[in-house]
């Protein structure tokens, strides 16, 4: 359901018959990932549904959102950010807003057991 734009009933996004394997959603913002690797947020006001996002030749894992920020763990074990950055929360140590998602390079060399997103930051554990 979509409480940013106050649907009462779920609604339906089309991902072009593509088959989705995984989906997430946060506060305003939602995003998924398909069985080809392709990753797609929507949300707000912006993004009425779903786009699917330019990962240079890369294939998504895992999408999480935040408040109009993701990020992207690729099947090679990038994490990428991408979205709005005005609280710091995509890791590349400033407030810019990324339209094409960023490899974090903090991560470069880890390996990502697991991540999540909550509105305004984002946490990564790795082994």
């Amino acid at each position: 359901m979509d409480m940013y734009n106050l649907e009462s009933l779920p609604v339906e996004i089309d991902f072009e018959g593509i088959p989705v394997k995984q989906i997430t959603a946060g506060e305003n913002m939602g995003g998924a990932v398909d069985n080809e690797g392709g990753a797609y947020v929507w949300g707000g006001k912006d993004i009425i549904s779903p786009l699917k996002l330019e990962l240079e030749g890369r294939k998504a894992r895992e999408v999480r959102v935040g408040n109009r920020f993701a990020l992207i763990l690729t099947e090679d074990g990038e994490l990428l950010s991408m979205g709005r950055g005005n609280t710091g929360c995509l890791g590349h140590g400033d407030t810019s807003t990324l339209t094409i998602p960023q490899n974090i390079q903090f991560f470069a060399n880890e390996k990502i057991s697991s991540f999540s997103c909550v509105p305004l930051q984002a946490s990564v554990i790795t082994s």
